[in-house]
């Protein structure tokens, strides 16, 4: 299963290079659509620009954390996300290239080309990357994980219906306490389930741990948080609400 690393901008290396090789092949591209079929590669001016694309897109990526979040990102968020990435990176090139008065030897159309090329490319090559994680931890486990959201009082019986239910293809991998004062009692076990996070740190634990589906199963005076339910949408993990009297119903065999 994918494990985001935590050494800095090592986190999303994958990402990283994922989005050099999107800048470097539209570069490519773009010089060969209006240079009728030549490589840049022919030419020492082209090919030095090869060099400066590397260095600006790193710079971007290393110093306006472009890729901080992006597991956690939706598909409008990684958008924007992205737009301003090729913006930034395109500009920055831009900025070279005056710099070292060097802009007029340049073709402006080449450099329109290559960020349009860019910003579609790498948006979704970036989007399909986040699916392939998504799809290679759900089969390594050969299920789809299941993460509880409830409270302290109701996990116990929450866990022997899942456990009585036997639900095909779900794996329960954790409970998460939504009361206050919680986090103290992480990595404790409830009927042999580890608690994993409370309602401050479970968008945290789905993003990092690949969480494929969550069930929301609160008592009615407990309210369900819309910022934690819409923040789940929109990593793409699957949400089940649920309330006490149905689980109830289920423990007892009514």
């Amino acid at each position: 299963m994918y494990r985001k690393s935590s050494i800095g901008w090592a986190k999303h290396f994958d990402f990283m290079l994922l989005d050099l090789i999107c800048l470097q092949a539209a570069y490519i591209s773009a010089y060969y659509i209006w240079h009728a079929g030549n490589s840049p590669l022919n030419s020492p001016l082209y090919r030095n620009m090869i060099l400066v694309f590397f260095f600006c897109q790193m710079s971007i990526s290393l110093f306006n954390d472009s890729f901080k979040n992006i597991l956690k990102r939706g598909y409008f968020q990684e958008f924007s996300a992205t737009f301003r990435h090729v913006l930034l990176t395109v500009l920055l090139s831009t900025l070279y290239l005056f710099m070292t008065q060097t802009a007029g030897m340049y073709s402006r159309t080449v450099m329109i080309i290559t960020a349009e090329i860019y910003f579609f490319a790498t948006y979704i090559v970036r989007c399909l990357w986040k699916d392939f994680l998504r799809r290679k931890g759900a089969s390594e486990n050969g299920t789809r994980s299941l993460v509880v959201l409830t409270t302290e009082e109701m996990a116990a019986d929450v866990i022997q219906g899942l456990k009585k239910n036997d639900f095909s293809g779900l794996r329960l991998i954790g409970i998460a306490l939504m009361e206050e004062g919680s986090k103290a009692k992480i990595g404790s076990r409830i009927d042999g389930i580890p608690v994993v996070a409370d309602a401050g740190t479970i968008v945290d634990y789905a993003c990092r741990e690949w969480v494929d589906e969550v069930l929301f199963s609160l008592p009615r005076e407990v309210s369900l948080s819309e910022k934690i339910y819409d923040e789940l949408v929109e990593m793409g993990v699957t949400v089940h609400l649920r309330i006490l009297r149905a689980m109830q119903m289920e423990v007892n065999g009514k």
